[in-house]
């Protein structure tokens, strides 16, 4: 019984530095991104997503999801910059990954919050117009952001009506007034 203090001790430990070396990786793809060093800033978060493959908490979460959200946003700047100079393939490609990168977050939010009943929990508090519950979520801006990549992504393919669905949803997380 000694050993059970050790060890929930040292595994408390490990946790915390390992979050605060993942969140530098993290800041480290920041500050690639204002620099306009987008690849850059891609490997730094896949770096992050792949130590996080099943996050276990609210922090973990919010890491991964933001580090998702990042990184779709590299790839639709990288759309953005490279429009000219890259072939069709490869610009889809970029947009796919938007996509997937988005779509994983929100599943990943969901995951979190929701249960069994209810795979589409942050979708559903924003049908029913939940204000206070989407207010008081630390998570809502991360389900906003992902719905707002995924606007931008379908409006780069110009399928409207499914951006402005997106957008709709990312819109709506965030009203409180």
């Amino acid at each position: 019984s000694e050993k059970f203090p050790y060890n929930f001790l040292s595994r408390i430990r490990w946790s915390i530095n390992e979050m605060e070396s993942l969140n530098s990786i993290k800041a480290q793809g920041v500050k690639k991104i204002q620099s306009k060093k987008y690849n850059d800033a891609i490997v730094d978060f896949s770096n992050v997503i792949s130590q996080l493959p099943e996050p276990a908490n609210e922090e973990e979460v919010s890491l991964k999801c933001t580090c998702l959200i990042n990184r779709a946003t590299c790839n639709l700047m990288l759309v953005q910059s490279y429009n000219r100079n890259k072939g069709k393939d490869e610009l889809m490609s970029l947009i796919q990954n938007t996509i997937d990168d988005s779509n994983k977050s929100i599943e990943t939010l969901n995951k979190l919050r929701g249960t069994g009943e209810n795979e589409n929990y942050f979708l559903s508090l924003v049908s029913e117009k939940n204000i206070e519950k989407l207010k008081s979520d630390s998570l809502t801006h991360l389900f906003a952001l992902s719905n707002l990549r995924l606007g931008e992504s379908y409006d780069s393919l110009n399928e409207i009506r499914k951006a402005f669905q997106y957008y709709s949803i990312a819109y709506n997380a965030e009203q409180f007034d």
